[in-house]
């Protein structure tokens, strides 16, 4: 702040050595000034004294306060300067209403955090409003407005009189236990739910949502936050923009969607559809089906009851303990699978792939571009073995009959019964098969 201050007097001293336009610079500066905070102001009311020697024959003074500057005389003539800087005001309103059992809570606050808890058995609903403004009558202009808008429904809103566009309100709500909380929403706050019972539908352009320990499905939207569900009976469908997503214990389907963030979830009941442009994917712990796609981030899924649906542009893949089956999609990027029960599908271009096994049961599928194939298993008993390279050569702990071409090799065969089929092609990565 000093530094700004020190600018300030700095660009004050050359106007005025240039007298054609410094009075309408003095203006300026001086009105920037009275922007700046208090304890800024009282700083260059006292350092400004200092500078009056680099003023030449010119004369300074300047009137003013500690909490205000009101006018500046240059070599006798006053230049008026109607700017006060005033105290930010802080006030809490009570206000509290009646609502019957199952009956519905509309919250709508533009500016500001909404904190809401079920709790206590009374029909009564208590508000409490922390009102936050830049003076005392803009605080007069924000009014938490609690009414019956229609039988069974009360209603929350911010109130702006007079056009007013600053300062915001906080508000924390208890609720009755059964309560349904509707429609919650602030453009610029966070919101935290507690307990809460019924379908709801949350929003917030800039700020956080919590919801914890609901009975309903929720639906979320937000701009720009972090979102986080734990100990949720119902399914969660959750936007953002830009933030993390973090869920669990969640009995029901989720749906997460993100431009820029990690998804983190475990302890899923139901499907699980995740999907980001720029973060992680991680999933542990249920989905009895998933589908997870990010464009630059790592997946980790680990398990799985159901079957398993992952691609990425930019990123590995990391599978453990899947009980079905498993499609893989990577640009670039390295697939590691560890007990996959179903049958699976890998493509990759250019990434490592690495599959561990007890002994294959279902179809193994891999294609695979410029990176290596290592599949570990304990056995071949009953594998049907269809293996290709352009390029790449084949290393293996049993004995297999391939055919080496010129440029790479080729293998088309039968172990045992070989109902079980392995299917692997690569256009310039090696092949390895180990017995682990």
């Amino acid at each position: 702040m000093k530094l700004k201050i020190l600018s300030l007097l700095t660009m004050l001293t050359l106007s005025m050595a240039q007298p054609a336009n410094s009075m309408e610079t003095l203006k300026k500066y001086f009105a920037t000034a009275n922007r700046l905070k208090q304890n800024a102001t009282s700083y260059l009311l006292s350092t400004a004294m200092s500078f009056a020697g680099w003023f030449g024959g010119n004369s300074i003074s300047i009137n003013g306060s500690h909490s205000s500057l009101n006018g500046i005389v240059v070599n006798g003539k006053r230049i008026q300067i109607n700017s006060t800087d005033q105290n930010p005001v802080t006030k809490t309103i009570y206000k509290t209403i009646d609502l019957p059992a199952n009956g519905v809570l509309i919250v709508n606050n533009d500016k500001g955090n909404v904190s809401l808890i079920s709790s206590g058995r009374s029909n009564t609903i208590e508000v409490i409003a922390t009102v936050t403004a830049p003076n005392e009558d803009e605080a007069k202009n924000l009014v938490p407005k609690l009414w019956d808008s229609e039988t069974g429904t009360v209603r929350l809103e911010t109130e702006y009189l007079n056009n007013a566009t600053q300062g915001s309100i906080a508000y924390n709500i208890k609720v009755p236990q059964k309560t349904l909380q509707k429609n919650i929403q602030t453009s610029n706050g966070s919101i935290e739910l507690r307990n809460g019972i019924g379908d709801m539908y949350t929003k917030t352009s800039n700020g956080n949502v919590s919801i914890i320990n609901a009975h309903g499905s929720i639906h979320n939207t937000t701009s720009s936050g972090h979102t986080s569900y734990e100990a949720i009976v119902g399914s969660v469908v959750s936007n953002t923009s830009s933030g993390d997503q973090k869920l669990k214990n969640i009995t029901g389907n989720i749906e997460l969607k993100s431009n820029s963030g990690s998804l983190i979830a475990s302890n899923i009941s139901g499907a699980a559809q995740l999907k980001t442009s720029h973060g992680d994917i991680t999933l542990q712990n249920g989905g009895n089906k998933v589908e997870a796609s990010t464009s630059n981030g790592t997946v980790t899924l680990e398990n799985i009851k159901g079957c398993v649906k992952t691609d990425s542009i930019n990123g590995n893949h990391h599978l453990k303990n899947i009980s079905n089956s498993a499609t893989v999609t990577t640009t670039n990027g390295n697939t590691y699978l560890q007990n996959v029960l179903g049958k699976l599908l890998l493509t990759s271009k250019t990434g490592e792939t690495t599959v561990t096994l007890e002994e294959p049961k279902q179809s193994i599928t891999i294609k695979g571009g410029q990176g290596n194939v290592q599949l570990n298993v304990k056995s071949l008993q009953d594998a049907y073995l269809k293996i290709t390279s352009r390029k790449g050569s084949l290393t293996s702990d049993w004995a297999i009959d391939r055919i080496n071409n010129r440029v790479g090799f080729s293998v088309d065969q039968k172990l045992g019964s070989g109902q079980t089929t392995i299917e692997i092609a690569t256009q310039t990565g090696n092949v390895y098969l180990k017995n682990k």
